[in-house]
Order: C-alpha cells, then sequence, then structure tokens
C-alpha cells in the first residue's frame, strides 16, 4: 500500500510540473508564439515565426525580400522600393539571422509564390561578415526556431517545444517591467550572453595591446578569423546555393555587408575579414562596408557596439543605389565587383 502510494505521489508530482510549465509557457508566452497577449511583448519573442506570420497575412502583397540579422531591422522598405524598381518588400531580418535562416525562407516563398501563380521580383541580402562561420542560431533555443513552413519539421515538434521547455531565464525577462523606449529590444537572453563574451574577447584585446614589453613578441595574436571557423565553408556553399536560386528565378539581388563599429573591429584579424570578402565576390557583386575608413568610430550613430542607427543605413542604400551622398560619408563603403566563373552572370543591375 506504501509503495502504491508513493508511485502516485510521484506521478502527481510529476504531473503537476507538466502542467505547471505548460501553463507558464502558454500564460507567459516568452517567445510570442501562442499569441496570448497576457503579458508585454517579451523581448525573447521568436521573430523568426512573427516574420513569416506577417508575410502569410498578405502575401500576395509582396514580390521583394529583406534579408538579414537584427542589424538590417533599421534598412527602410519604402526606400528599398523605389531603388528596386517598385518592389514591395517584406521584412525577413531575424535575431542572429544568417544564411541558414535566409535560403530557408528564400526557399519558402518562392515555393508559395510558384502554387500562386506569382512571382518573386527582387531581394536584399545583408550579410554579417564578423558573424561568417560561426555556429547558427537557429533552432539553438525557443527564441530561434524556425517555424515548421521554413525548416521542413513537423509541427507538433514545433509546438511541443514550446510547451514544454523550461526556461526560467526567459520567464523572467518576460515578467520584468518593460524598459524605455531608448532600451535595446533586439537583445533577448541569448543575444545579452554573446554580447557578454564579446565585451570579454575585447578586453583580451585591450590587455594584449597594453601588454608589458618584456612579454615574449611571439604571444598569440587573440583576433579572430573568420575564415577559420568551423561553419565558414558550408555557409559559403549555402550563399552560393541562395545566388543560384535568384539567379534561376530572374530575381534582382543586392547584397551589401553590415558595417562595423570601431569597436568591434578591434575583434577581428583584418586581412582574413579581406580573404572572407573576396570569397564572398567569387559567389556575386557585392558593396563592402565593413572598412574602418569612414565615420564608424562616431558612437552617436550606433544604438551598441554591433548594431548602427537608421543614419547609417540610409547612407548605405545611398551609396548602393548612386544616390549623393554628405561630404563626411564619401569614404563609406565601396563596390566589389564579381570574380567567379564566367557562367554565372552577376544579378545585380547596379
Amino acid at each position: 500500500m506504501q509503495m502504491r502510494t508513493y508511485a502516485l505521489s510521484l506521478t502527481a508530482i510529476a504531473l503537476g510540473l507538466f502542467v505547471a510549465v505548460v501553463g507558464a509557457n502558454l500564460v507567459i508566452d516568452p517567445q510570442r508564439v501562442f499569441g496570448t497577449g497576457l503579458l508585454p511583448p517579451s523581448r525573447n519573442g521568436n521573430d523568426r515565426y512573427e516574420r513569416l506570420l506577417e508575410y502569410q497575412a498578405a502575401p500576395q502583397t509582396y514580390d521583394g525580400l529583406l534579408f538579414g540579422s537584427s542589424r538590417a531591422g533599421v534598412m527602410k522598405l519604402d526606400t528599398l522600393s523605389q531603388e528596386m524598381d517598385g518592389a514591395r518588400f517584406a521584412r525577413f531580418s531575424v535575431n542572429g539571422g544568417m544564411i541558414v535562416d535566409h535560403i530557408a525562407a528564400l526557399r519558402y516563398v518562392l515555393r508559395d509564390k510558384a502554387t500562386r501563380g506569382e512571382r518573386l521580383r527582387a531581394v536584399f541580402l545583408l550579410l554579417d561578415t564578423d558573424s561568417m562561420g560561426q555556429r547558427p542560431f537557429a533552432n539553438q533555443s525557443n527564441q530561434y526556431l524556425m517555424p515548421p513552413a521554413l525548416s521542413g519539421e513537423s509541427p507538433i515538434r514545433f509546438w511541443w517545444k514550446n510547451l514544454i521547455t523550461i526556461q526560467p531565464k526567459a520567464w523572467e525577462d518576460a515578467l520584468r517591467p518593460p524598459r524605455p523606449a531608448t532600451a535595446e529590444p533586439h537583445r533577448g537572453t541569448e543575444a545579452r550572453q554573446m554580447l557578454g563574451t564579446t565585451m570579454r574577447e575585447l578586453g583580451l584585446i585591450a590587455a594584449h595591446a597594453n601588454a608589458k614589453p618584456t612579454e615574449p613578441a611571439t604571444a598569440p595574436d587573440p583576433r579572430q578569423q573568420v575564415t577559420k571557423r568551423a561553419y565558414y565553408t558550408e555557409q559559403l556553399k549555402l550563399i552560393a546555393q541562395f545566388v543560384a536560386l535568384c539567379r534561376e528565378h530572374d530575381i534582382r539581388l543586392e547584397v551589401a555587408t553590415s558595417p562595423l563599429s570601431a569597436s568591434e573591429l578591434l575583434l577581428f584579424d583584418h586581412a582574413d575579414l579581406k580573404t572572407a570578402l573576396d570569397d564572398l565576390s567569387r559567389i556575386v557583386p557585392l558593396w563592402d562596408f565593413t572598412d574602418p575608413d569612414w565615420v564608424s568610430g562616431d558612437p552617436s550613430l550606433w544604438s551598441d557596439f554591433s548594431h548602427f542607427r537608421d543614419q547609417v543605413a540610409d547612407m548605405m542604400l545611398r551609396k548602393i543605389f548612386g544616390r549623393e551622398t554628405p561630404p563626411a560619408w564619401s569614404l563609406i563603403g565601396h563596390r566589389l565587383p564579381y570574380q567567379g566563373a564566367p557562367s554565372g552572370p552577376p544579378l545585380s543591375q547596379n
């Protein structure tokens, strides 16, 4: 009798914990996928899911797509539309967005357009050279889960994971009072952890730069090399597939790299960044904005060390599409022509 009571008690406790976790995820909804709306929006919202819903709400409205990480969030869609033959752009820029996210969304939209007898006319792709080669954020946590329509996985798995995941940090973030409007809404729990890691790396570089002369001259250079990262080659192949899809479907493609602030440039081997840019130009012509010889050191142009403000985005688009820029911005960005095989013609019309 005691054993039966013990077993029933354990079962009841387990069931209670399960119900509590499911209830917390439904009520708090930290990834904003259930739509309960009982609490203010969480900084850990799954914008991969949100971007898909925005497109699905009026798919016939869009014949252009903007891809990028959270940095592309300041790109103005109406400006892109004006400059790219009047195409109406859907935003697919997401937190931690990398090529694995972009190509999944592009394939989905192309399939959707095919079923509707519609055409995708224009794509703008903003690549972050500093994150190339890193493990993609996609599917690392609930905040970055790809929706089934993009991942091809079972919808049951997507919803089940959102229901049963124990995520106290995300719950805590969602329950905190909203921050002032000057706060950075794009930084969730995992993004803040990445920021902490990067700031520690900046500290290592500063320490290395201030090292005493008595230390060995052969001390290892702590600056990062993106071309040596584990996923670099794989991501180049995905970028090539992305470009090939645009070429196959006669889509006008514009590609640019994100500006890097002066503080972030300290993290990287500049010769290695140039190698990465050369590799990209063998796939597609692009605009490079990683060059530090402009106003990248002006703190008023950055919302944090990684994210540029809308003024920078506006000047980037002016430069890309041949519009006049103020003298102070004359050095921002330069064109890298296509250096690949002649069988693959450039896709850009500029």
